[in-house]
């Protein structure tokens, strides 16, 4: 997996539409627009991460083991987007890139509703 590969992966999605809310926006469509740009600024080269979970993501949350493998595709500081090959999802974790990043809990073909928490 390269950026290459983000960015279609990202495109694709963004395409479907997004269920994430825009509260009190007057023009939606051009928020949305403007937010996959965000987005598609973060992208990074593709790292390969173990993510973890915590005890309120296993019980509330869709990921019940401890840890998954997956790909950190783009973010910033703390944020990060991440995709599971195997399932084809993104899910948002907070933490470092180089230590321990925690799944929030939840994932779908939606990037930018993962994204946007």
């Amino acid at each position: 997996m390269n950026k290459a590969d983000v960015v279609e992966l990202l495109t694709e999605s963004f395409s479907k539409g997004t269920s994430s809310p825009f509260v009190g926006v007057e023009n939606r469509e051009e928020r949305v627009r403007l937010e996959n740009e965000k987005l598609l600024d973060l992208i990074i080269e593709p790292v390969k991460v173990t993510a973890r979970t915590n005890e309120w993501v296993r019980k509330f949350g869709e990921f019940p083991g401890e840890k998954y493998e997956m790909y950190v595709i783009a973010g910033k500081d703390q944020d990060w987007l991440l995709f599971d090959t195997k399932t084809e999802c993104f899910s948002l974790a907070k933490g470092k890139l180089n230590e321990e990043l925690i799944l929030i809990g939840f994932s779908s073909d939606d990037a930018l509703a993962e994204w946007r928490g």
